[in-house]
């Protein structure tokens, strides 16, 4: 279940060990009563490395804020013009910051939040703990009131909204499945989930299913499972925006006979595009994408492969990159478009 998340950063985005210059980021101050954006931005959640420990922070329009000293990540962002609403971990514990105040949830464990939104004033955010050594145990929290998923092992890894109903995706006791107004849909008998979303009722799911030794990547449609294109390794977003669905992973692209390089990829319905970096001999990993309509943003990073594997924050924007400059390793989990 671990390998599947983007929650867990070090498994994907290589490498926050050495010692690196920085500039100072900024602490946030904001409060209920402003306005948070009065012409729109683009918010990036993450983490930067500083004094050797990674600490989570979030950007608006490539100004870095820093949101705790402490050791941590931030993992999910939600802007309204108010508030700057951000879920993610800080020493461990799942906690999220609402325009910089920092709000532990208390449940015993450490763990994570791995998603969040703001609705009529109101917190929501799915996450899990670890309760023991090898078990996970998914919650929900619901303004102040925070409770399991279900009695056993389990997580949630996303949630969305549909009118009045809410969707949580996860897992329980090692199956993949979601909850629809906190009753559980089982989707198969092994696998993860990562994503989904659902639209007038269309409700499609983005994960991983098992069979035996065989193991597929792909989604569930009204509860059966498709295998997309093979050089899918991971997926890590779904969307359904204006009767299309679009799928975000990452995966390998063949070079020659002599390697492959790593790309992310995006995939509307069914039509597969490389997300590309500004040169080719550079690789492309991404983790959150963002729908408007004006264009798709994707959130990623690019890594020359040629210079000492030197990486770069970024996203792009209707597949053209922006580089999000920073003197210290940096890492996005998350973007949102105000």
């Amino acid at each position: 279940m671990k390998k599947y998340f983007k929650y867990w950063l070090a498994g994907i985005f290589c490498i926050f060990f050495s010692a690196c210059k920085h500039e100072e980021p900024r602490k946030p101050e904001v409060n209920d009563d402003e306005i948070v954006s009065e012409t729109g931005g683009v918010f990036v959640s993450g983490s930067v490395v500083r004094d050797h420990k990674r600490k989570a922070c979030y950007w608006k329009n490539d100004t870095i804020l820093l949101l705790d000293e402490s050791s941590g990540a931030a993992l999910d962002i939600f802007v309204t013009d108010k508030v700057i609403l951000i879920g993610g971990e800080c020493d461990g514990k799942p906690c999220y910051w609402r325009n910089g105040e920092k709000v532990t949830i208390n449940l015993p464990g450490e763990g994570v939040v791995t998603g969040i939104q703001l609705r009529d004033d109101v917190v929501y955010a799915s996450g899990y703990v670890h309760d023991g050594p090898v078990r996970t145990r998914g919650f929900f929290l619901k303004g102040p009131d925070v409770s399991y998923l279900n009695e056993h092992s389990g997580y949630a890894s996303d949630f969305v909204f549909d009118g009045a109903d809410l969707y949580i995706a996860g897992a329980d006791e090692g199956r993949p499945c979601y909850w629809k107004n906190q009753v559980m849909v089982a989707l198969s008998e092994r696998g993860d989930v990562v994503a989904m979303d659902a639209v007038d009722g269309k409700v499609i799911v983005a994960g991983e299913n098992r069979r035996g030794d065989l193991t597929g990547t792909g989604v569930w449609k009204d509860r059966q499972f498709e295998t997309l294109n093979s050089m899918f390794l991971s997926l890590k977003k779904l969307k359904i925006f204006d009767g299309k669905t679009y799928l975000l992973g990452n995966g390998t692209t063949s070079l020659d006979k002599n390697g492959s390089i790593s790309n992310g990829f995006v995939d509307t319905d069914g039509q597969l595009e490389v997300v590309e970096a500004e040169n080719n001999h550079s690789s492309t990993v991404v983790n959150d994408m963002f729908i408007t309509t004006s264009g798709m943003y994707v959130l990623g990073i690019s890594v020359d492969n040629e210079q000492d594997k030197n990486q770069k924050l970024c996203y792009w924007l209707n597949k053209k990159i922006h580089n999000i400059t920073s003197e210290q390793e940096a890492m996005g989990s998350a973007i949102f478009v105000k």
